[in-house]
C-alpha cells in the first residue's frame, strides 16, 4: 500500500491555547506550595456569544480554567473560560466580572465579559492580563489564606491529640 500522506506531519507542532493554560496552571501551584492550584478542563461546547458570527465555524473545543484550593474541600473558582474552533485562533475568552472590569486595554476587541484573541500572541498578552489582574491576586491571596490557616488549624488540633 502506498502512503499518501505528507512527510513531517508533526514537524511544526503549534501550542495549542490550552497547552498555555495548563503550562500557566502548573506554575500557580509551584507559587503557592499547592495551597493553591489551577487546574483546566475540557468542558461542553455550548458557546453562542457575540464573536459566534465571526467565524462560519462554530466553537468547538472549550475550556475552563479554575482556581482550586484543595485544603478547603478542592474549593474551585472559574476565573474563565475560552472557546475557539481547530484553527486555534481566534479565542473568545469569557471572563469573570469583577476580572472583565479591569480590562480597559485598548489592543483588544471585548464585549462585556468576552474578549477576543485573534492569534496566539494576542491570546498570551490577554492571559498575562487576566493572571495579573487584581481581582485574580485577590481571589488567590484569599484562598491562600484560608487555606493556610484552616492548615495550621488542623496541625494545632493534631498536636493537642497527641
Amino acid at each position: 500500500m502506498d502512503d499518501l500522506w505528507p512527510e513531517n506531519l508533526a514537524a511544526n507542532r503549534i501550542k495549542s491555547p490550552v497547552t498555555i493554560l495548563k503550562e500557566q496552571a502548573s506554575l500557580l501551584g509551584q507559587k503557592t506550595q499547592n495551597a493553591v492550584q489551577a487546574q483546566v478542563r475540557s468542558i461542553e461546547a455550548d458557546y453562542q456569544g457575540y464573536w459566534e458570527t465571526l467565524t462560519e465555524k462554530e466553537m468547538k473545543l472549550r475550556y475552563e480554567f479554575c482556581i482550586l484550593a484543595p485544603g478547603l474541600g478542592n474549593y474551585r473558582y472559574k476565573l474563565f473560560t475560552i472557546s475557539h474552533n481547530v484553527d486555534l485562533y481566534p479565542v473568545i475568552f469569557n471572563l469573570d466580572e469583577g476580572v472583565a472590569g479591569e480590562m480597559e486595554d485598548d489592543r483588544f476587541e471585548k464585549r462585556g465579559t468576552e474578549v477576543l484573541a485573534k492569534s496566539e500572541k494576542e491570546f498570551s498578552d490577554m492571559l498575562k492580563e487576566i493572571l495579573r489582574s487584581e481581582r485574580t491576586k485577590e481571589i488567590i491571596q484569599v484562598l491562600f489564606s484560608q487555606s493556610t490557616d484552616m492548615h495550621g488549624d488542623l496541625e494545632s488540633l493534631e498536636r493537642s491529640e497527641a
